[in-house]
């Protein structure tokens, strides 16, 4: 039996006024999700334990099986395996966030964005690159390792390790003097995120997106360090061999360190055509395959929900269409998961701990009638389907036998 989960981040929202009161999900026009929902298993999931913060890796690693009340190692330390990048003994890796720092009213800077879509690739490794000479030249033994989107890694030795315990989604809107740490504490920090700042501000990448009236990243937000670690193997859990395919760093190092198998490779597609190609192929290979799926997430500013509708409405035809009639052509015995995994609140402009929906399919389910027809929103996965009170459950019910 052959078993494909598609992770989505922030495919789960809230109620918004823009969208007259509705959720993404509810606003748009997703044939596929509401076929799979109507006639599959529906319902909501908590993928957020109470004491973990609402990051990408904590979803990932409950998707995958681990219990978040004490498997899922520091979002740094995941990011840096989703790279590839090696942590020495000794030294803590951190999330890199790029972020923008702005004037808001009463004057004060603030922190006012963690999402730029207009960068592409070439611009995330000039960034990194950019960054990680002027920490060289500043003589900060601090190394940058470029990533994906906004988001890279930095890998401090123990003695210069500096960073926040939080992403800065968490505090948007909040002026720098609440977020930073006192001077008699926070020196090193703030010494590191100044040679950052003056790297970003001139440089051809943050100067083309101002001159075209877009946010462009000013400063640099070091989050959740950790060292070098290890989790349960997927097999030895499952018994039962694994690929993920996933660019995004939190996503593709909590498979990694799992043991899956991970593509796309460094130099290969990372299109998301592509990975839909490979997902199916590699279905064909292993008895489980996970897709995670960023775009909808990152593909505007936090707070904009019109273009995550849009966003939606690709997911259903670009992805979930492909891959359903991709598996019930190769026929057999299959299931398909379709997960939200960490709620990315437009209104709240960050992650939260909100049970996400699912939806699980099985070729049985074609020929099942469907009374009445279901849509796949957060609230008719509440009020009609059933509630996982712990995400690694789900693959235990997937994968049984």
């Amino acid at each position: 039996m052959r078993t494909v989960v598609i992770q989505v981040t922030g495919l789960a929202d809230v109620a918004s006024p823009e969208l007259g009161g509705k959720t993404p999900l509810e606003a748009a026009t997703t044939p596929v999700l509401d076929e799979l929902a109507s006639r599959g298993i529906l319902g909501l999931m908590r993928t957020i334990g109470d004491s973990c913060l609402p990051t990408v890796s904590t979803a990932t690693g409950g998707i995958l099986g681990l219990d978040f009340a004490g498997e899922i190692p520091p979002p740094g330390a995941v990011a840096a395996a989703g790279l590839g990048v090696a942590v020495p003994s000794g030294s803590r890796a951190f999330c890199l966030d790029l972020i923008a720092v702005g004037e808001q009213e009463g004057g004060a800077p603030a922190l006012v964005e963690t999402r730029f879509p207009e960068l592409t690739a070439e611009d995330v490794a000039a960034l990194a690159q950019a960054l990680d000479e002027a920490m060289r030249e500043g003589r900060s033994n601090a190394r940058i390792h470029a990533g994906a989107g906004s988001s890279h890694v930095v890998v401090f030795p123990e003695a210069e390790a500096v960073g926040f315990e939080v992403p800065p989604d968490t505090l948007l809107g909040r002026t720098m003097a609440e977020a930073l740490p006192p001077d008699e504490s926070g020196g090193g920090l703030r010494a590191f995120m100044s040679r950052a700042r003056a790297a970003l501000w001139e440089h051809p990448v943050c100067t083309r997106l101002r001159e075209r009236g877009a946010i462009a990243p000013s400063d640099v937000w070091p989050w959740g360090g950790g060292c070098a670690c290890s989790i349960p193997a997927f097999i030895d859990h499952f018994g039962v061999r694994g690929a993920a395919v996933a660019r995004a760093p939190l996503a593709r190092g909590m498979a990694r360190l799992s043991g899956l198998a991970v593509e796309p490779g460094d130099g290969e597609d990372a299109s998301l055509a592509r990975r839909v190609e490979r997902t199916l192929a590699l279905s064909g290979e292993y008895e489980f395959v996970l897709l995670h799926v960023e775009s909808v997430d990152q593909t505007s500013p936090r707070g904009s929900t019109t273009p995550k509708v849009e966003a939606v409405n690709r997911l259903d035809a670009d992805v979930l269409g492909p891959i359903v009639e991709g598996l019930r052509g190769a026929g057999g015995d299959w299931r398909l998961a379709v997960v939200g995994d960490v709620t990315s609140s437009s209104a709240g402009r960050c992650y939260t701990r909100d049970p996400v929906p699912f939806v699980v399919a099985t070729p049985r389910d074609a020929g099942r009638a469907s009374a009445p027809r279901r849509r796949f929103t957060e609230r008719e996965a509440r009020e009609q389907g059933i509630f996982l009170g712990e995400a690694h459950t789900l693959l235990e019910r997937l994968l049984r036998r």
